[in-house]
């Protein structure tokens, strides 16, 4: 089977996203690439930050930061573009 284009997540670590997040990992050779899109709040909140750092580490993803209020930059970050960043954790 030919692999499915690119797939961004929003929602990653929320109840929903993160049931959705572990079928794509489990499915990951399916797809060119999987990403988590989020913002830099999210990704500096001391709650959230394990959670960003084992979906980059234990599954592979790679996660977006963007500004999600920012019509321009989320179809940046959809096509793999700048303004959006792959965030790398200290």
């Amino acid at each position: 089977m030919t692999a499915l284009q690119d797939i961004l997540l929003v929602g990653a670590t929320g109840t929903l996203g993160t049931a959705i997040r572990k079928a794509l990992v489990a499915n990951k050779s399916k797809f060119n690439r999987i990403g988590v899109l989020t913002t830099m709040a999210s990704m500096e909140d001391p709650k959230k930050r394990p959670a960003f750092e084992s979906i980059e580490k234990d599954e592979g993803l790679c996660i977006v930061v963007s500004n999600l209020d920012n019509v321009d930059a989320l179809g940046q970050a959809m096509e793999g573009k700048s303004p959006a960043e792959s965030y790398s954790p200290d």
